[in-house]
């Protein structure tokens, strides 16, 4: 079994492409009734990932309380009332701070 593993950076924001969604599918801003909702998607996508920890219940908790937990960054795409896909984007501000970076995450990304 051979595992890769990239780091990958995008100097600037400008030139993304604006991809369409197949009909019936949409991405709208999370509400916090939403996040146990992508907890799960994130369980299920994850669950058999070299290297995962088993989810369990207790972990949720720990989730929302994360130091950058940021949900106004997350991109999350429903699909008949269920998540489809998601990239949860994250910005660790101390890290910045600290190293003198502009830098962000994306995390977590699954369909």
């Amino acid at each position: 079994m051979i595992r890769t593993f990239y780091s990958m950076l995008r100097p600037t924001l400008d030139g993304i492409p604006d991809a369409p969604l197949p009909e019936g599918f949409d991405v709208r801003p999370v509400q916090p009734d939403q996040y146990r909702a992508i907890w799960e998607a994130m369980r299920e996508a994850f669950q058999d990932l070299w290297g995962s920890t088993s989810w369990v219940d207790s972990q949720y908790s720990n989730w929302l309380e994360e130091r950058c937990f940021s949900p106004d960054l997350w991109k999350v795409a429903w699909g008949e009332g269920q998540v489809v896909g998601m990239v949860l984007a994250r910005i660790d501000e101390e890290e910045n701070l600290h190293k003198g970076f502009k830098r962000g995450y994306t995390e977590h990304i699954s369909v």
